[in-house]
């Protein structure tokens, strides 16, 4: 058993006690019994607490309180009940933990989906400006196209008029008016 100590001042004494190693136990460990002490903490059934108390009064009360404290229901229950508070406790905190990251991821979508909104948004102004410039464009296209026609009408029937009285000159003279 492997057994530290440290003095930390004249007053107080630090000891360690590692009870995996109880096969390192040294001879002084064996002389205050610190071998049993660790049999008694590292016993998993009371048949192995019963065959130690009977080698050691001390252990043997230990044993009892330790078996008394375990048999009493309500000191039982109450253990139980702070273990389910602890328990329930701890899952709502990781519950709350989780609900909180999804709102903090949620809250960073609807961020991205907003800047987004804004640039589409601004996207769309613009592109509602190019097509009133273009309408402008067109409509002034459209009406210098019906000016143009209508001044080819125009001298389309000055043409039309003309050649009209050419041929009006030509009978004329053909048949020597």
């Amino acid at each position: 058993m492997l057994h530290f100590s440290a003095n930390r001042s004249d007053k107080l004494r630090l000891s360690v006690l590692d009870l995996t190693h109880t096969d390192l136990a040294t001879e002084e460990d064996k002389k205050y019994q610190l071998d049993y002490w660790a049999s008694l903490f590292k016993s998993t059934t009371w048949e192995e607490l019963e065959m130690l108390a009977q080698n050691n009064e001390y252990i043997e009360q230990a044993s009892e309180t330790i078996y008394q404290l375990s048999q009493e229901e309500a000191i039982r229950q109450q253990c139980e009940a702070r273990e389910d508070y602890y328990r329930r406790e701890n899952g709502k905190k990781a519950e709350m933990k989780a609900k909180d990251n999804t709102i903090k991821e949620q809250q960073a979508i609807i961020d991205r989906l907003s800047d987004e909104n804004t640039s589409l948004k601004n996207d769309l102004t613009s592109a509602q400006n190019e097509i009133k410039i273009l309408q402008n464009e067109l409509n002034k296209t459209l009406y210098c196209n019906y000016k143009i026609k209508k001044i080819f009408a125009n001298k389309k029937k000055e043409y039309d008029k003309n050649d009209m009285n050419k041929m009006i000159i030509i009978k004329d003279l053909e048949s020597g008016e």
